[in-house]
């Protein structure tokens, strides 16, 4: 029988970069050392539903946004970091698919190497920041047949 050794990797254009999200919904690469990918943004409460405690990070939290910010600050911020940080059960990142259509709320046209670091960040964040023992990612990129593969 014959044996096999080395590894398989992943590569894609800017892999060793990192993407800021621009006001227009464009992207931009930067190196990950720039400030701007690595600051931490602040939580606001919108609602609260049912009893509350007096310390809102002992309750549970749902975060609507962008699943890299959110986990970014749980993990960072010492209000939360302290209660969450290594505890967090479940992480649902919904990416864009990719099927080369636009909608109101995001562009679902990205380039392969933007889907890609994407998705790296934000599983990345899962798994080493907050610890998740869980990440459910919904996924159907390659469901059909990937132009440009």
């Amino acid at each position: 029988m014959k044996s096999y050794e080395g590894r398989l990797e992943l590569t894609w254009t800017n892999k060793s970069r990192r993407l800021l999200a621009q006001e227009d919904g464009t992207y931009e690469w930067v190196d990950p050392a720039d400030y701007r990918v690595a600051e931490v943004r602040l939580l606001d409460d919108v609602a609260t539903f049912g009893e509350v405690g007096s310390h809102r990070a002992a309750d549970n939290l749902l975060i609507r946004g962008d699943a890299l910010n959110a986990l970014r600050s749980l993990a960072r911020l010492p209000e939360f970091a302290a209660q969450y940080l290594g505890k967090v059960k479940l992480a649902y990142l919904d990416p864009p698919f990719n099927t080369r259509q636009s909608f109101l709320q995001y562009d679902d046209n990205l380039e392969h190497s933007v889907w890609l670091t994407m998705m790296r960040d934000r599983r990345w964040a899962c798994s080493r920041k907050a610890g998740t023992s869980g990440t459910s990612t919904s996924s159907h990129r390659c469901a059909r047949p990937c132009r440009g593969s």
